[in-house]
């Protein structure tokens, strides 16, 4: 699947239910500014086609920036973060 071939209304859907499935929404502080962060985790074995074909270009559609895929091999999971700070 190429995620540059579906529609605004398609990927937003395949994130809503990637999120629901994999994603952890947060909002916290931290040196006094409100920061929010999206966090997908997946399987460090199974989910690298996955992770790499369609989980990070789908952030990058939505972004537009490219979000590197972080690798916890002792944990056997594979994660992608997004964070920005509130009102930036």
């Amino acid at each position: 699947m190429d995620v540059a071939f579906l529609s605004y209304e398609q990927r937003f859907a395949l994130l809503y239910g990637i999120l629901l499935g994999d994603g952890c929404l947060s909002r916290y502080f931290s040196n006094n500014r409100k920061r929010c962060v999206i966090v997908v985790t997946g399987s460090y074995y199974d989910d690298v086609d996955f992770f790499d074909k369609i989980v990070a270009p789908l952030f990058c559609s939505f972004t537009g920036n490219f979000s590197k895929v972080k690798l916890r091999p002792k944990k056997g999971a594979r994660d992608i973060v997004v964070s920005n700070k509130e009102g930036d």
